[in-house]
């Protein structure tokens, strides 16, 4: 498969990125023509580290974009202490960077990055993202695009601020989807461990495919697109075990869900896969286990009844509704 044939798509930035993030903090440092990169000694400088040094801290989002398995490019923000950064606002605004490498640029690539960073940030409970621009630099018009403004000067270059919106409220019904494969006569479950959120008082945790249903979407809808969102899998079919399950809405939920409903209902389904996933922003592990050590990852007991809820529906599938 050549490259131009492998998938585009989008994962979190890990810690073992920090090298790319280096390589791309590089790039992201523009000059106008005819000047090109600077030196890379210019990433010993602190001014410029603060942006990058240590990734993985509280508050870091980042997604990296890649062809097969190949990195292209990266978008990330990070919060910095008062006054640190050219782009710096106030405390709660993180400052954003986005760079691809050279092969891979002018091809649309960035816009769809740049906007799934900040799905991403939104998701993280951020209400808006800075940076700062030269004025010649092309990548203006993409900011444009994706809803920044100019905010300001800060020497030679324009400071733009990109509001987010809040999230829409959501609905009091969600799915979650247990993925399988069959391996030599074993069965082994796909989970997936979530970024923690301290916004939201969840650590990181393990699971299947879950999320919240739009309006208008039945649970099965649901259930085929979150896992197309989180695995990047398109499943032709998938079964409803016909469990559900009620959760309640938790003090720090209630922004998101508005006054009215007091718990969750979520309905469990199943499918049988031959890939492996790519994982969405919302994650940042995934691997294939059998349904004891699955049961075992699942810290929630809830989740652990919908597993077993899962393996029950494939040992007797005549009792699937």
């Amino acid at each position: 498969m050549t490259l131009a044939n492998q998938m585009h798509h989008h994962r979190p930035i890990q810690s073992s990125d920090q090298a790319l993030i280096w390589d791309l903090l590089h790039i992201a440092l523009w000059d106008p023509p005819p000047a090109g990169l600077r030196p890379k000694e210019v990433l010993d400088d602190e001014r410029v580290r603060i942006y990058a040094a240590d990734w993985g801290k509280d508050g870091d989002v980042g997604v990296m974009a890649l062809l097969g398995t190949q990195a292209i490019g990266a978008c990330w923000m990070r919060l910095l202490p008062k006054q640190q950064g050219l782009a710096w606002i106030n405390e709660a605004t993180p400052q954003l960077a986005i760079a691809l490498f050279a092969d891979f640029q002018q091809q649309g690539y960035g816009e769809s990055l740049l906007r799934s960073t900040l799905d991403a940030a939104r998701a993280a409970g951020y209400r808006q993202v800075s940076l700062t621009v030269h004025p010649q630099n092309p990548a203006k018009s993409l900011y444009e695009r994706c809803g920044f403004q100019k905010a300001g000067q800060r020497r030679d270059y324009h400071l733009m601020l990109c509001k987010l919106a809040p999230l829409p409220a959501r609905l009091p019904h969600s799915v979650q989807v247990f993925l399988y494969r069959e391996d030599h006569g074993q069965r082994h479950w796909l989970l997936l461990q979530r970024h923690a959120r301290p916004d939201l008082a969840l650590p990181d945790f393990w699971q299947g495919v879950s999320g919240a249903m739009e309006a208008g979407e039945s649970s099965c809808d649901a259930a085929l697109r979150e896992v197309w969102e989180e695995t990047g899998l398109r499943l032709p079919n998938i079964t409803d075990t016909g469990f559900s399950h009620h959760y309640p809405i938790k003090p720090e939920w209630r922004a998101a869900y508005g006054a009215e409903p007091n718990d969750v209902t979520e309905h469990i389904f199943c499918a049988q896969i031959n890939a492996e996933p790519t994982l969405s922003a919302e994650h940042k592990h995934w691997g294939w286990y059998p349904f004891e050590a699955a049961l075992e990852m699942l810290s929630f007991e809830n989740n652990a009844n919908c597993l077993k809820a899962a393996q029950a529906c494939i040992a007797h599938p005549e009792k699937t509704p």
